[in-house]
């Protein structure tokens, strides 16, 4: 056999470094189990609730998220079973889940990335992708969610184990060399980076889907899966209303293209891209609002 390259030595290093860090961050065991509750067809409000009530930190976020103005409730949730009740499960899902996934994360990526910037693109994604589910009839709209909300996870923790090499990598690279310059200079790119932790994390393969595929194909006959095409297209929408990723240099703030065989998989047209992005583009004052709410300023 050949000896390995530079760059699969590079990759094979990362990923055993990775490995091997027991203070990466790990969403704790309700996680889980609140996404194999709201799985259960038979599960109820009141179960739901019990399982968000054993994380305090959790429970409490879920809460204050559903009281902000976000979701322009008319009368404020007293307590999280009234919050599953009133927004639904599949809200819950990515609500939930997906703040909790991110949130151990962002502390120490806090070095490299600016987090606030981080957010609103995340929940920028999340909003765009559940809409797109809707348009789509997707049933799983809080899974869309979620998906929207981790897709960058492997920017996350990139900046967070790496935070030296990370951060000179990102100075002054143009946003459509972002992915490049990661498989040069650290071995992988922050998508396989986030499929990685995924697959540690044991996410669910939607999730891993969107996290791993929402820049290219994810099948090795070049098909676009649902959810990496899902979250590529709303992570599309979300640079063209302004909220780019964070790290990205003002200068490279264009929004890249969307690919075409991502649309042709979901079913979707340019005008029905266009739609979704002025609907997005109405959608601003809520997703700063939740960027407030997740951050606690308020």
């Amino acid at each position: 056999m050949p000896p390995p390259s530079l760059l699969e030595r590079k990759r094979e290093t990362l990923r055993r470094e990775l490995d091997s860090l027991r203070e990466l961050p790990t969403p704790s065991q309700v996680v889980h189990e609140i996404w194999r509750v709201l799985d259960d067809e038979n599960a109820s409000a009141a179960t739901l609730a019990a399982v968000l009530k054993r994380d305090t930190a959790l429970s409490a976020r879920t809460l204050r998220l559903a009281n902000s103005a976000y979701f322009g409730l008319p009368n404020p949730c007293s307590d999280v079973r009234a919050a599953c009740v009133v927004l639904g499960f599949e809200t819950i899902r990515g609500l939930a889940v997906g703040v909790a996934a991110l949130d151990g994360l962002l502390r120490p990526a806090a070095r490299v990335l600016d987090v606030p910037a981080f957010w609103r693109h995340s929940i920028a994604v999340a909003t765009a992708a559940e809409s797109l589910a809707r348009r789509l009839g997707v049933p799983e709209t809080g899974t869309a969610f979620c998906a929207g909300m981790l897709h960058d996870l492997g920017r996350l923790v990139l900046a967070a184990v790496t935070p030296a090499e990370y951060g000179a990598l990102l100075r002054g690279v143009a946003a459509a060399d972002l992915r490049a310059r990661e498989v040069e200079t650290l071995g992988a790119s922050h998508d396989e980076v986030g499929d990685w932790i995924g697959e540690r994390w044991r996410l669910p393969d939607a999730l891993r889907e969107a996290i791993g595929g929402h820049h290219g194909p994810g099948s090795e006959d070049g098909t676009w899966s649902r959810w990496g095409a899902l979250a590529h297209v709303a992570d599309v929408l979300a640079w063209r209303v302004g909220h780019v990723s964070a790290g990205t240099p003002p200068e490279e703030s264009a929004a890249p293209p969307v690919a075409p065989e991502a649309l042709a998989s979901l079913g979707l047209d340019p005008a029905a891209v266009d739609k979704e992005r002025t609907a997005l583009e109405s959608e601003l004052e809520r997703i700063e609002a939740f960027t407030i709410a997740v951050q606690g300023l308020r």
